[in-house]
């Protein structure tokens, strides 16, 4: 219902499933159009990834102009990622002509809330002139009054005076260890505990503004429940369970014919729907009155990640691998509130940026979205109308169809037969999502100049 209405973090999520194949095929193209609607309607994130779909090809014709015209357009709008990549772009010059004092307008934005962008200002400012760096400046604080200014280079740290004898002679002393910057702890510890797999310390982690607003969300969602779907659920995850105890000889040579279903599914998905099971998400009492913190104590958001990972992008860091014991974390850049880490794991890095929240070091991703998926999930969760569909209602009768499809699967006695009936249960499957009839214009913004 939020896709139709064009709420934009409902249709950027919408955009996400697609380009990511998560509970739907995977669709660049239909992504794109997503992406596009919110665009249009302000969504700077939909718009940024736009442009870096227009730039791949992902989805449409490469385009790079375009890639650059949607990038400008999202970082204009104040997103801290479009504002690095433009500044990148224009910084290196090889999809769109070279121009320094440009990129320094740019990377001085993006430092606002990315603290690594800064180093890249400073190193700009000694490579302009004097009167090229103070135009980068007068174009930044046009579009961000508040913009930070570096007109003075910090001290290199770790420079001191020597410390003088008595008898009036320098001696050298030996300077004392600097100890780690909070960023750097607290992202060791989460390191750590995922390492450890220990999903708690996620909980543990969440600023404690975060943990009432999810909390929040939560106990809206067991106020909207209708206990008949919720039965219907649970009933549908038991007879799953017993498809894959039961029937596997004949589940796996059907999911390997399967193009979009990575092999690990047929591991990993049984422990998921094991691990909902034992939580207390089927346990409809606590449902009315959720404690949030308990989802976190036990397996389920262990499998829960476990069970995405065949689907994520290959080269992303594993996040409850042992090997994350072994990363090493050091601080490229920052302050009292935003910091840029370095993680080390192996022969690979990445840069995390890092940001104060509540008194907490989170993810500056996670500040980012948190809002939008706040919004999000409130919207979702909204009450129908007065006369309108109550999705849940249609859920229900899709469950119940889905149970006997089960059930029917469960009692097939021949290869042939469950092939047949697996038929069945694809066909029941939306292809769609709500927000298809969207028909966005394939440029999300007005032509410059108009």
């Amino acid at each position: 219902a939020s896709g139709r209405a064009g709420f934009p973090p409902a249709l950027y999520q919408l955009g996400q499933l697609h380009l990511r194949g998560m509970g739907v095929p995977r669709n660049p193209r239909k992504a794109t159009e997503y992406f596009a609607a919110a665009g249009q309607a302000g969504h700077t994130e939909a718009l940024r990834l736009l442009g870096l779909m227009y730039l791949r090809g992902d989805g449409l014709l490469p385009n790079p102009a375009e890639s650059v015209r949607l990038t400008e357009a999202a970082a204009r709008i104040g997103n801290p990622s479009a504002q690095f990549g433009m500044a990148v772009l224009l910084d290196q010059g090889k999809i769109t002509d070279a121009n320094q004092t440009a990129a320094c307008q740019w990377f001085m934005l993006a430092a606002m809330t990315q603290p690594a962008a800064g180093q890249h200002v400073l190193r700009l400012k000694n490579q302009l002139k004097d009167e090229e760096f103070q135009t980068a400046v007068d174009l930044a604080k046009a579009i961000n009054p508040d913009v930070a200014v570096p007109y003075n280079f910090p001290t290199p740290p770790g420079i001191a005076k020597p410390a003088v004898s008595n008898l009036g002679q320098p001696v050298d002393v030996p300077e004392s260890p600097v100890p780690d910057d909070p960023s750097i702890i607290a992202l060791k510890g989460f390191l750590v505990a995922m390492g450890k797999r220990d999903t708690a310390a996620l909980w543990a982690a969440m600023p404690a503004e975060y943990q009432a607003d999810a909390s929040a969300v939560a106990k809206l969602a067991g106020q909207r429940l209708n206990p008949a779907m919720h039965a219907a659920l649970v009933n549908v995850l038991r007879h799953s369970k017993a498809l894959f105890a039961d029937q596997k000889k004949f589940l796996k040579p059907v999911l390997e014919q399967q193009d979009d279903v990575p092999d690990e599914v047929l591991q990993k998905l049984p422990l998921l729907v094991d691990a909902i099971l034992a939580s207390p998400l089927a346990d409809a009492e606590w449902l009315a009155d959720p404690e949030l913190g308990k989802l976190f104590e036990g397996q389920l958001l262990r499998h829960l990640i476990e069970g995405a990972a065949p689907f994520e992008a290959e080269g992303q860091l594993e996040i409850l691998s042992p090997d994350l014991l072994e990363a090493t974390v050091r601080q490229l850049d920052g302050n009292a509130t935003a910091a840029s880490l370095q993680v080390t794991l192996v022969e690979r890095e990445e840069t995390w940026a890092m940001q104060k929240v509540d008194g907490k070091w989170v993810p500056a991703e996670l500040a980012k979205a948190w809002p939008e998926w706040l919004l999000a999930a409130r919207e979702v969760l909204k009450a129908p109308a007065e006369g309108g569909v109550d999705v849940q209602e249609q859920v229900i009768i899709m469950l119940g169809a889905l149970e006997g499809i089960l059930k029917s699967l469960n009692a097939a006695q021949t290869q042939d037969e469950f092939n047949e009936r697996f038929m069945g249960l694809l066909e029941l499957l939306p292809e769609e999502v709500p927000g298809d009839e969207f028909e966005p214009a394939p440029n999300p913004l007005p032509p410059e100049g108009n």
